[in-house]
């Protein structure tokens, strides 16, 4: 709270100061016309610098970008991971179960027992 009241007595002095006609300008006037040239040059080199800044960052934010999409537009030419599980694989093999008729019965009477052991 201390430092606010500081700051606006600092402000209002300053303005004072500033704001005080010598001749038939103001101080803030004069003190503007001396440092006008100096300010143009300062606010260019600044300019210069951030526009170079950005420029980078966009052209480094491109390259990243880049990098990270596929090179083809084609979807089968793309290398996906395939899951050699299928329980786990959202891309199934298409490739048919060869289970023979035995296995298949004893594969529904195991399924068959649980289902009845869960009830």
């Amino acid at each position: 709270m201390f430092s606010l009241i500081k700051f606006s007595a600092y402000f209002f002095v300053s303005f004072l100061i500033l704001s005080y006609p010598v001749g038939n300008k103001t101080v803030f006037n004069y003190m503007y016309q001396v440092s006008e040239p100096y300010l143009g040059d300062v606010y260019e080199s600044t300019s210069r610098l951030f526009s170079g800044i950005i420029k980078s960052g966009v052209e480094f934010t491109k390259l990243i970008f880049e990098n990270s999409d596929p090179k083809t537009s084609n979807i089968d030419d793309l290398q996906l991971d395939k899951v050699k599980n299928t329980m786990g694989s959202l891309l199934k093999d298409d490739r048919e179960d060869s289970y023979t008729e035995e296995e298949k019965e004893m594969l529904e009477s195991i399924l068959k027992k649980e289902k009845e052991g869960q009830e």
